[in-house]
């Protein structure tokens, strides 16, 4: 199941495969925070946005775009995260982008709008093991 604990395998099995040199310890933290940054948009059912809303829960933060975003807002920090800004920008996009591609491999809710906002189909790929 895709969890706030699970996320985080994906910059997590990066920093062991491609070790700390590349991937420094304050970086890995906040990749596993932007792993599962895209859940803030659960704050939308306490607010009403409608689940199908471009706003709703697997939504624009769910998307690709939202991930560039993450990657690119964290270059500003990283000389606070001792890495280079190409690969912070790297390593934070690809965390974030791992979210709405594993919830894309679940069979739950609507969706993922992956393309957002080029495209506001909600998708989930063919295979679904989770």
């Amino acid at each position: 199941m895709a969890t706030i604990f699970t996320h985080p395998i994906i910059p997590i099995s990066a920093a062991i495969g491609l070790g700390t040199q590349v991937i420094t310890m304050r970086l890995l933290l906040v990749a596993c925070i932007a792993s599962v940054l895209p859940d803030i948009d659960v704050i939308g059912f306490k607010l009403n946005i409608p689940y199908s809303s471009d706003f709703g829960h697997r939504g624009f933060t769910h998307s690709l775009a939202f991930a560039l975003l993450v990657g690119f807002i964290g270059m500003f920090f990283a000389l606070g995260m001792h890495t280079t800004r190409l690969t912070c920008f790297i390593v934070l996009t690809l965390a974030t982008a791992s979210h709405g591609l594993i919830d894309a491999c679940t069979s739950g809710g609507l969706g993922i709008a992956l393309l957002w906002p080029f495209d506001n189909h909600r998708y989930f790929f063919d295979w679904r093991p989770i």
